[in-house]
């Protein structure tokens, strides 16, 4: 079976949908699957176009933001077309709905176009501050429901995308299947080896996080009033709330204490986490967008990393069935403090305990192995081939 991996996000864009990409790329390699990855060649065409559209959302012109993403869209369709001619394939697994939209106007049927929906950007954009009767939030939603409805198959990372995909975009149920991210679990105790360029106080608690308002960020800088010890805050990632997060820390006299990293690859990343005493997750809902299946909370997991975290959406899916103790309502700044006390208190055995109870479950529930078999499963119900108990 012949797999074409799509996403209009270059590789070098640190996300939590690269990490996946990337992790499913090692899958379908270490099972000797024929796959090719099909995105942006380099980041320099892609920077050029997202700096125009930062550009021209301040000036708050519609007209030039849609023409931008049309351009984007285009490129993309040249993208295909050329890979197309010369290789054929049995599945187009997309990764982002302009991916699936550029496929679809490409050619509309004659390969099996699997969508995995990692979240609405619809209402990411929505939350992130776009008007709701924009016409560019308007257009995006169009091309989601039609990129999403018109897939051969859906993969909804975690059980509230699978309900989004129903009730939104009104995609049949039979159309959609349901496979929780996942880690390759002795790459990642691999990589934490390593070394990384950070001086940061200890002890430190990590917040592994785009700076985008579901994330929660600023609740995690807020938690650091409710300590009583003398903890740091690194925070990796990158994201429109930078401005705002920094004059919050300016503000309560924290510059000491909050380092922002900027974006962080994984290879510098894990070994990051592995010397943290913690990892922090403080997500929230905000405009109908909730954290799916967290890669960072799986990653914490493998690194066997205490983890405070919201108890919502994909975070309470991957750790409620293993009773985890440092679990938050969303935006409580006050117990986040409190648990980064209690994990700095806790004895070795007891906190021993609770990361390899994790870890186990890890292994059993959000493992490679178990996930490329549900993908492979998902790759042969597209092509209409009987599912089989061994991995492609």
């Amino acid at each position: 079976m012949k797999i074409l991996v799509m996403t209009t996000l270059p590789q070098q864009f640190t996300c939590g949908v690269n990490t996946h990409i990337s992790y499913l790329l090692q899958g379908l390699q270490s099972l000797g699957m024929d796959h090719d990855l099909l995105t942006y060649p380099s980041s320099g065409e892609y920077t050029r176009r997202a700096f125009a559209k930062r550009v021209v959302r301040k000036l708050k012109i519609d007209l030039f933001d849609t023409w931008l993403r049309r351009q984007k869209i285009e490129y993309f369709k040249r993208l295909i077309k050329e890979r197309l001619a010369v290789k054929e394939y049995d599945v187009l697994h997309s990764h982002d709905c302009y991916a699936t939209f550029a496929v679809l106007e490409v050619m509309p049927t004659r390969i099996p176009i699997i969508t995995t929906m990692h979240g609405p950007v619809t209402f990411e954009m929505l939350s992130t501050g776009e008007r709701k009767n924009s016409r560019l939030v308007q257009e995006t939603f169009a091309i989601e429901k039609q990129a999403f409805q018109n897939s051969t198959l859906c993969i909804a990372v975690d059980a509230a995308l699978k309900a989004m995909l129903e009730q939104e975009y009104a995609v049949r149920s039979e159309k959609i299947v349901t496979i929780p991210n996942a880690v390759h679990i002795e790459h990642i105790i691999s990589l934490a080896r390593g070394g990384h360029p950070f001086d940061i106080p200890r002890p430190f608690f990590l917040v592994p996080r785009r700076l985008v308002p579901k994330n929660g960020i600023e609740f995690a800088i807020r938690a650091l009033s409710f300590c009583r010890q003398d903890i740091s805050l690194a925070i990796a990632g990158e994201g429109p709330l930078r401005r705002s997060l920094a004059h919050m820390v300016a503000e309560a006299g924290l510059e000491d204490r909050v380092f922002f990293l900027g974006d962080v690859m994984q290879a510098a990343l894990l070994p990051l986490m592995r010397s943290a005493a913690g990892v922090i997750v403080p997500s929230v809902p905000s405009h109908g967008v909730i954290e799916a299946t967290s890669l960072a909370v799986l990653e914490a997991m493998a690194c066997k990393k205490p983890i405070i975290a919201s108890q919502i959406g994909g975070i309470s899916d991957i750790l409620h069935p293993v009773g985890y103790p440092f679990l938050t309502p969303a935006g409580d700044a006050r117990l986040i403090g409190r648990f980064m006390d209690a994990i700095l208190d806790a004895g070795h055995a007891e906190m021993e305990a609770i990361l390899q109870k994790n870890f186990a479950h890890l292994q059993q529930t959000h493992s490679s192995a178990v996930w490329m078999q549900a993908v492979c499963d998902s790759y042969r119900l597209a092509c209409g081939v009987s599912s089989s108990h061994e991995v492609c």
